[in-house]
């Protein structure tokens, strides 16, 4: 409980779960990956569409604006907003800064070339949620895995099973724990399957700028080699101005039967606990009850 101050429980007491969430889902996370965004456009304005050139001697310098970005550079851009009242525009204007310092003023009016915020935005989302989406997957394996170790240790342990809350045919505790790992694999599978996406295509979806001052540029390959290869995301081509965030629904809804299925979990062995199939350990320090110090109270399924 680092902040007694935080609103939200994950924020606060619940924060040792998500902590590794921090760096990316935060307004610092999204600042981040906006720099990032940004700084990866500027390179491919010079290397793949060779609009202006920049020094070999200062790519390191450049690249490190957003790969070293730290709390420090995030408070800043939060200062420049106070003037701008525009947060993505804070973040050009920080970029251009550190340009300047590392000898690149020359070529700082390309940042932000052809751009509109939500170019910037919908691309940092995306890679938020990339970022964040392997977390979950990994976390995922490994619940799978553990539920599978268990659907074999105990696949010769009789069981009473319980249908309409009451005695049943015999099962296995085996067959129990197999039967979730079954579900949480099927929306394993399809989380892993799933593409976020990110569009590069201006003020009104149309490349209307770009076309205008450069129109010798193919500027739908162009944009989507940028996204593809540059930020390793796929392409969206045909959008309005803004991303139409249906893998955001996507990937919401694979999340929320993942959570369905959890839950389903959570509530068996609570119930196993309950029907004294199951015992709990006691952790030494830890006290299972305000008044009842015998009790060791299954609050680990209760907060999942």
């Amino acid at each position: 409980m680092g902040n007694l101050k935080a609103i939200g429980v994950f924020d606060g007491r619940y924060n040792k779960y998500v902590n590794e969430f921090e760096e990316i889902f935060s307004e610092f996370g999204l600042m981040k990956r906006r720099v990032q965004v940004e700084i990866k456009w500027l390179f491919f304005l010079s290397r793949e569409l060779k609009l202006f050139e920049i020094d070999k001697d200062i790519v390191e310098s450049i690249n490190n604006i957003y790969k070293k970005f730290d709390i420090k550079d995030a408070k800043h851009i939060k200062e420049i907003e106070k003037t701008t009242n525009h947060d993505v525009k804070a973040v050009e204007y920080f970029i251009k800064e550190k340009l300047d310092k590392v000898g690149a003023s020359e070529i700082k009016e390309w940042v932000h070339f052809a751009c509109t915020s939500e170019d910037i935005n919908n691309n940092s989302y995306a890679l938020m949620l990339k970022e964040g989406k392997n977390i979950i997957s990994k976390a995922l394996e490994q619940n799978i895995k553990k539920l599978e170790e268990f659907g074999k240790k105990y696949k010769d342990v009789s069981m009473i099973s319980r249908t309409h809350g009451q005695p049943a045919s015999p099962t296995t505790a085996g067959k129990e724990f197999i039967n979730f790992a079954f579900r949480l694999k099927k929306e394993y599978e399809k989380l892993n399957r799933h593409e976020v996406e990110g569009k590069m295509n201006g003020a009104s979806g149309n490349f209307n700028a770009h076309q205008f001052v450069f129109d010798n540029v193919d500027w739908i390959s162009k944009s989507s080699e940028f996204i593809d290869n540059y930020l390793k995301i796929k392409p969206l081509i045909f959008s309005t101005q803004i991303n139409n965030y249906s893998y955001i629904s996507e990937l919401l809804h694979i999340l929320i039967r993942i959570a369905s299925i959890v839950i389903d979990i959570d509530r068996d062995i609570w119930g196993y606990i309950s029907f004294d199939y199951l015992k709990q350990k006691v952790v030494k320090g830890e006290v299972g009850s305000s008044t009842m110090p015998h009790k060791v109270n299954p609050i680990d399924f209760e907060n999942s």
